[in-house]
This record gives C-alpha cells, sequence and structure tokens, in this order.
C-alpha cells in the first residue's frame, strides 16, 4: 500500500471497527491506532487487505490484531492443495499453539483470580478457566484450518469473567434440558398410542389396520429411546471432555523390553494411557 490507498483502508478500518466491537481501541486513540495498522499493513496489496478485512469480519468477534490481519492475508495465499477448504481462514501461529497446550489439558485452564472472573463469582476450583469455542455475531461457531491437524476446527479462546460463568450454567442447565425435551417427545408419543389403541378398542379398525398400527407404536417407542440415548451419549461427553477434565495426562516412562524365558508364560502389554479428551 502507499498514500494514495489511505482513503480505501480508512473504510475498511471503519467498516470493522463499527462491525467488531470487542476488544476494539477506545475511540479516542482510533486515528493513531488506524495510522499503526497501516504501517505495519504498508507492504501487502490493498485488495488483499481489504479482502482479508471481509473475511475478518465474517468469521471473527474480536476485534483483529494486525498479526491476526497478516495472517489472514497470508492463509488466502495459500494453495487450495494444502488442504485448507476455499473460504476458512486458517489458525494463525499462536492460535494453532494454544489449541495445542489446550488440549493437554483437556480445555482446562488453572484457577485464576483476575478481577472479571472475581466479580463473575467463577475462575475458583472446581469453576477453572474453559478453553471454549467462539460464537460469531450471528450465534454460529467460527471455524478455521488448523495448520497441525489438517482438519477444520472451532476457534477456542480462554473464557474469563461472565463469559465463563455463562458457559458454566450452560453446562450446568444441559441435562434439564435434555429431560424437558425428551419429557416434551413422551407426550407426544403417549398421545399417538392412546389414539391408536382407542381407535382399536373401538373396533374402528379392520385386522390388517390394527397389525399396523401396533406396528407403528413400536416404532414410536423404538425412536424415542433412540433418541434419548443419543442425546444422554452427548450430554456424557460433552461431560467428559468439559466439566470432568483432570490435570494433563503425561506419558509413562518405558521400560527396558526383556527378553521372555523360553517356556514362560508372556504377560499383556499394559494398557496405553488414554488419550487427552479433544476440545470442541
Amino acid at each position: 500500500m502507499n498514500d494514495s490507498d489511505r482513503g480505501k483502508f480508512n473504510m475498511a478500518f471503519k467498516h470493522l471497527y463499527a462491525l467488531l466491537a470487542r476488544d476494539r481501541p477506545a475511540a479516542r486513540d482510533f486515528l493513531q491506532v488506524e495510522e499503526s495498522y497501516f504501517k505495519l499493513l504498508e507492504e501487502h496489496d490493498i485488495d488483499q487487505v481489504i479482502a482479508a478485512g471481509k473475511t475478518l469480519a465474517k468469521s471473527s468477534e474480536r476485534f483483529p490484531t494486525p498479526a491476526t490481519w497478516i495472517a489472514t492475508i497470508a492463509a488466502a495465499r495459500q494453495p487450495v492443495s494444502s488442504g485448507r477448504p476455499v473460504g476458512i481462514r486458517e489458525l494463525t501461529e499462536r492460535e494453532a499453539r494454544e489449541y495445542q497446550a489446550a488440549k493437554l489439558v483437556a480445555g482446562r485452564g488453572d484457577p485464576c483470580c483476575c478481577s472479571a472472573c472475581q466479580s463473575a463469582g467463577v475462575g475458583g476450583a472446581g469453576r477453572e478457566p474453559r478453553f471454549v469455542p467462539i460464537e460469531r455475531g450471528d450465534g454460529e461457531i467460527e471455524q478455521a484450518f488448523d495448520p497441525i491437524s489438517k482438519k477444520v476446527i472451532p476457534v477456542c479462546a480462554w473464557a474469563h469473567g461472565q463469559t465463563l460463568r455463562h458457559w458454566y450454567e450452560a453446562v450446568a442447565s444441559l441435562p434439564a434440558e435434555i429431560e424437558k425435551r425428551t419429557e416434551a417427545r413422551r407426550a407426544i408419543a403417549e398421545s399417538c398410542r392412546m389414539t391408536l389403541e382407542q381407535a382399536i378398542e373401538r373396533h374402528d379398525v379392520g385386522d390388517e389396520q390394527r397389525r399396523r398400527a401396533q406396528q407403528r407404536l413400536n416404532a414410536i417407542d423404538q425412536q424415542l429411546a433412540a433418541r434419548e440415548a443419543e442425546e444422554k451419549s452427548q450430554a456424557i461427553e460433552a461431560e467428559r471432555r468439559f466439566a470432568r477434565a483432570e490435570a494433563p495426562v503425561t506419558a509413562k516412562p518405558k521400560r527396558a523390553r526383556r527378553r521372555p524365558t523360553i517356556g514362560a508364560k508372556t504377560t499383556p502389554a499394559a494398557a496405553t494411557l488414554p488419550q487427552p479428551a479433544r476440545v470442541q
């Protein structure tokens, strides 16, 4: 970019400033910060800078740092053969390292006593900071390409303060929400059952219709049971990943392999340690 591109850059910068209120600079520092961003992005083409700004506006919830903006420009230059889908940004080096580090502790951080956590009543033992997915302004989870695992993953960040409190409240309310939906389905299924059984008792249906009605009742029961089992499994998995994660798992030191004695019984190898839970 050069001085002739300042007008275009100013429009792109104002657009991001208006859309991404979280972590954006104070209004009194707007001009100074804009000039700093311009200097740091000066080596890139104005069209690339604007395109990266549009990508950030669609995929980010926080106001981007210069490093994030530059990384978005670099990601757009990468060929599709690298495995990154078109239109999906790539995690920055810092984000990728942070994601891998969070996996080792199953998304549970050390107790935090920052002012935000203290005022929200979280951060202590049992309610530590958590590495949670970031929601965009439209309510969807932000996605990005992880250059280490070569997969598209949810973009996560360490939650503190009110965000952390809301996360714990959502986890705590999950079983109740599942039970509420289950009760509603049971009521609908029971209503269908009663209607069909009453029709059978009144002899309003023939033998073939009665057989089909009974099959339908059985299918309703099976579908309901399968849906309940699926939701319970999802709740258990979420609890395992987030609410019950303990300290990071470390590998056992390798033991020297002994040569078995001829004729002696061999014992099975020790079970491998479970892998740390993946952060969604």
